[in-house]
């Protein structure tokens, strides 16, 4: 009887293991399907949208499926990302073209490479340009409507030593390749399209210059935006020249591999830091309202805890995302609350001292009572390459 007892029991134990370990493998979703929420108030009454406007996938030099960049999109706490592959620059097509061998028409098979998947400084043979440039976004489409990620349709344009653009809400990324990059950036305007100027070049002569190429490009009001920040590079000396020409700041991954290998691994404190976002003021997530809002410059870059745009929308955005509340006193000094409410940490000084403000967090610091107000520059944030937005914080 006792040894029908104890089997009984580990029977039950071990259906109850299997059970268990069954229902845990019917689990939708895991610990690596979890969101990392980035949380911004709302601004002048519009909501503040975190995009990536500048990533790649198999379908040009990237290492992931446009499924996975989605996916990671989503879970990094974005809103949207535009899927940007290389027309000329297609690497991985290679392997595709092996892989895909019987399949492929009797005339092209037997080929020791794919055709023309590299025409940045040659023109295509007779063969033309033969892959559907729209397959990348229809698919990446598909993950983002199952996860709620708005995939904006997009293409890079690229040439060795004349630089590297985004046209972002294409039409049709087929009818956009010409062997002229500047033909190539025409094309995709006449669809309406967002043309960025990615990681932008300068004149090795002089840092603070950019090409006479750019130049032109800009003399024709072919460029709308620009990246103040790419990958781990920003470009301080070039925040003049947006704001100033009032092209719409951008910062974005370029992202190849995986934002956890360039953004996450090796870091050896707890400091928070994102990927590299275009948070952009819109009314709501669709295309036509980002669209609207990108043209219309209401965009913050965000890069490395740093923030670059306008001093007006760096203020407004500081202000309904930090509260400073008087909470006691002593002698002729106040205590002042400083509370973030967003997931951005803010560096500010005020009475001649730095306060790191954390994210989600509450910093004390001491005021003068006579004043009544505090001076506030924040940090990092920037309005201009040598300038940081300043304010006066009235005390209640």
């Amino acid at each position: 009887m006792r040894n029908f007892t104890t089997f009984a029991v580990v029977a039950l134990v071990c259906i109850g293991s299997t059970q268990s370990f069954a229902q845990t493998e019917k689990r939708p979703f895991g610990a690596r399907h979890t969101r990392q929420e980035i949380i911004f108030p709302k601004v002048n009454g519009l909501t503040v949208y975190k995009t990536d406007l500048h990533t790649h996938t198999i379908y040009s030099d990237g290492e992931v499926t446009p499924a996975f960049r989605v996916h990671e999109a989503w879970r990094d706490g974005l809103d949207a990302v535009a899927i940007t592959d290389h027309i000329e620059y297609r690497r991985i097509e290679r392997d595709m073209y092996k892989f895909m061998q019987p399949y492929i028409k009797d005339e092209l098979r037997g080929k020791k490479y794919a055709i023309n998947t590299n025409v940045m400084t040659v023109a295509p043979d007779e063969n033309g340009l033969l892959v559907d440039f729209n397959v990348p976004y229809e698919t990446a489409r598909k993950k983002g409507d199952e996860l709620g990620i708005l995939v904006i349709r997009g293409v890079e344009i690229t040439r060795k030593n004349l630089g590297d653009y985004n046209a972002l809400f294409t039409k049709d990324n087929n009818s956009i390749y010409d062997p002229g990059a500047v033909q190539a950036i025409r094309n995709a305007r006449a669809q309406g399209a967002f043309i960025i100027h990615n990681h932008p070049q300068f004149d090795r002569n002089n840092e603070n210059k950019l090409t006479d190429f750019c130049n032109s490009l800009y003399a024709e009001g072919l460029i709308d935006g620009v990246e103040v920040g790419n990958s781990c590079y920003f470009y301080r000396w070039i925040i003049d020249h947006v704001l100033n020409g009032k092209y719409t700041p951008c910062a974005d991954t370029d992202v190849h591999s995986t934002t956890d290998i360039d953004y996450k691994s090796g870091r050896r404190d707890n400091t928070v830091r994102y990927r590299n976002m275009t948070l952009v003021f819109a009314k709501s997530c669709d295309e036509e309202s980002l669209h609207k809002a990108l043209l219309d410059g209401r965009t913050v870059a965000y890069h490395d805890n740093m923030l670059v745009g306008s001093e007006k929308l760096l203020t407004d955005l500081f202000k309904a995302s930090v509260k400073f509340e008087v909470a006691g006193k002593s002698g002729k000094k106040l205590s002042v609350a400083v509370t973030n409410n967003s997931s951005m940490p803010y560096i500010i000084k005020a009475e001649r001292t730095v306060h790191h403000i954390e994210p989600l967090g509450t910093t004390m610091i001491s005021v003068n009572e006579e004043s009544g107000k505090i001076n506030v520059s924040v940090e990092n944030m920037w309005c201009g390459s040598n300038c940081h937005p300043t304010m006066e914080i009235r005390l209640k």
